[in-house]
């Protein structure tokens, strides 16, 4: 098995490696020093923003091992360390503690009810995108469909990120939905279109630019700008399409 797994309970995997050693307030590759002048990003970006009347959330994705870490088979990680826990308590402090969408709470609460993680994957399934999605629609006023998750799926079995490190490879069943019914993706960026047509696993999911239209009348009129990553994804299946069906307009960086 690859160092930078490890196998927990019941067929749930963890990337580890050097992301554990970014658990703790002491930790070398991120101490709270590091968090601290996050702190000063975030806090200039929402003046900035706030003065230009445009409403800013900072919602981070949580890594699995803060979720899950019922599941471990050892303490690889105290969760409470975690990088997003850490960073929101400093911002606490800050005039702009408003800006923090802190989702780890309620991901928790749910984990035992339903899978929120990708057993064999890093990232969230559409249960747990579909989770944070609720919250964020919360955050910023708008009424989530929260018929998402009765779409129309296609069930499939897939390789995913921590299962390919595994020999042999491990893989797992996973619902793939379009979320897009009434919201239609009008551009792309030239990265987007090399990455979305690998036939292989893209080595970076960086720099991809898209763009969501959706003319429903029923939809709510705001335009949403999201600094996303692969939890929020540039295609149709996860949080950044399920907004393209609740705003009129939604572009992921």
């Amino acid at each position: 098995m690859d160092s930078d797994v490890h196998e927990g309970k019941n067929g749930w995997l963890f990337l580890t490696g050097a992301l554990v050693t970014l658990y703790g307030c002491n930790s070398t590759s991120l101490p709270d020093a590091k968090l601290r002048q996050w702190v000063s990003v975030i806090e200039t970006r929402a003046a900035r923003l706030e003065q230009m009347g445009i409403q800013y959330v900072h919602m981070p994705a949580p890594e699995k091992l803060t979720i899950y870490d019922n599941e471990l088979n050892a303490p690889v990680a105290d969760w409470r360390l975690s990088p997003a826990l850490r960073l929101g308590e400093l911002l606490q402090r800050s005039p702009y503690a408003h800006v923090w969408l802190d989702i780890i709470p309620a991901l928790h609460a749910a984990r035992d009810d339903r899978q929120l993680y990708g057993k064999t994957d890093s990232h969230w399934n559409p249960e747990g995108a579909f989770l944070g999605y609720k919250l964020l629609c919360e955050r910023i006023g708008l009424n989530p469909d929260l018929d998402m998750l009765s779409r129309k799926h296609v069930d499939y079995h897939a390789v995913f990120d921590l299962g390919a490190k595994l020999d042999p490879p491990l893989g797992e069943w996973f619902k793939f939905y379009d979320f897009t019914k009434n919201a239609t993706r009008y551009y792309r960026n030239s990265i987007t279109q090399y990455l979305e047509g690998l036939t292989g696993t893209p080595a970076t999911f960086g720099g991809s630019h898209v763009a969501f239209k959706n003319r429903n009348p029923a939809v709510a009129d705001k335009k949403i700008l999201i600094f996303g990553d692969s939890f929020s994804s540039q295609g149709v299946e996860s949080l950044t399409a399920m907004l393209a069906e609740t705003a009129r307009e939604v572009e992921f960086i």
